[in-house]
């Protein structure tokens, strides 16, 4: 790749994101109908090829981007003990607390009606963790990628706000502890949107 990543705007960078998203889903979509086929993955994966239009060109930008940031060849896979002081850490532990207290009440207080639904928050939890670390671990000097990653990070955080009220209208018992989650993801998303300012002004 020929083409400098760090001069990618965030639009760039969005679209890279969209055609990994829907590639993921292709791929979730299609693996119940082929799982129990000995050559599923080759299967799948040429299946999800006739869809792809850049993913080719960004698995070279993730190659390139995981050389950029892994310096040494044993370095273990995991934030540095400083990570404290990494952009996003903050948000990082909110969303921890929160996606912890999530499961403690999924377990002990929903019921067959919203069942899914609470495990379906947890999944999103999940995602959305992953995409704060990935936004931690980013390089300092690629502040459009930043910006386009947090949007990724807003958006799992709008759809857990509707899943929030959702379980609200067929559980009722939990409308004052959803609207609590709710309450403090809109207090989480107001940090991602500063991420994001912070990010632009390096852009100028």
């Amino acid at each position: 790749m020929d083409e400098d990543i760090k001069k990618w705007d965030e639009y760039k960078w969005e679209g890279i994101f969209r055609e990994e998203d829907q590639c993921i889903n292709a791929y979730m979509k299609e693996l119940p109908r082929y799982i129990d086929l000995p050559d599923e993955e080759e299967i799948l994966f040429n299946r999800i090829r006739k869809m792809q239009k850049a993913l080719p060109e960004a698995n070279l930008l993730y190659d390139k981007l995981y050389e950029y940031q892994n310096s040494f060849e044993d370095e273990e896979p995991c934030l540095p003990e400083d990570w404290r002081n990494l952009q996003g850490a903050d948000i990082y532990k909110k969303v921890l607390e929160y996606a912890c207290a999530w499961t403690r009440l999924y377990v002990s207080a929903f019921n067959s009606d919203t069942m899914n639904l609470g495990l379906k928050g947890a999944c999103m939890y999940a995602i959305m963790l992953s995409r704060i670390i990935g936004v931690m671990e980013m390089p300092a000097d690629m502040p459009a990628l930043v910006i386009s990653s947090c949007k990724r990070v807003n958006s799992v955080i709008n759809d857990i706000i509707g899943l929030t009220n959702e379980i609200s209208r067929l559980q009722p018992n939990l409308s004052i502890r959803m609207n609590d989650q709710s309450s403090r993801l809109l207090l989480v998303r107001e940090k991602v949107l500063a991420l994001m300012e912070e990010n632009r002004k390096k852009i100028g």
